[in-house]
């Protein structure tokens, strides 16, 4: 089953709302009555957690992908096959 464009969407999407929360930790970190380590730390962990669900999300997509590619090109190749062997016996 090919991965439908909608996945790719909503993965895209979910970088940005990561990309957002980087941003507004960012200007909190500015605040003077905010504890800049702490700031940070949970910045950190929400830059783990982003590449953690990327990571995971794009293994799971190369290897859909990966057996897409396999099923098509085996289609492909039976096609070539069929249209050769037609060129052959005419």
């Amino acid at each position: 089953m090919p991965v439908k464009a909608h996945v790719y969407r909503a993965i895209a999407e979910l970088n940005d709302g990561f990309e957002k929360i980087a941003r507004d930790l960012q200007t909190l970190g500015r605040v003077s009555f905010f504890h800049p380590d702490q700031v940070t730390a949970m910045h950190d962990l929400i830059s783990r957690i982003r590449a953690q669900a990327n990571r995971d999300f794009l293994v799971a997509m190369h290897d859909r992908e990966h057996a897409n590619f396999s099923h098509f090109d085996s289609l492909c190749m039976q096609w070539e096959k069929e249209i050769k062997d037609q060129a052959a016996s005419t």
